[in-house]
């Protein structure tokens, strides 16, 4: 397992736990992480959390979005 995660290191562990459950291997997210974590290794962030906006593009936003007057 440790080195599918070098091989796709983009791997999430939810994937992970798929590939071994599809091999016959019955785990949790949690021991995954444990093991993955004791050999040093670490995931990024997950997906959805990639997409966030930058906080620099917040503030733009936030400062567009309070300029009123007549239109």
């Amino acid at each position: 397992m440790i080195g599918r995660v070098k091989a796709v290191p983009d791997i999430t562990l939810k994937a992970l736990v798929a590939e071994l459950a599809e091999q016959g291997i019955a785990t949790s997210t949690v021991s995954v992480w444990r093991l993955v974590r004791s050999e040093g290794l670490r995931f990024k962030k997950n997906a959805v959390r990639r997409r966030a906006v930058a906080a620099e593009d917040r503030q733009a936003a936030r400062a567009v979005e309070e300029v009123s007057g007549p239109a």
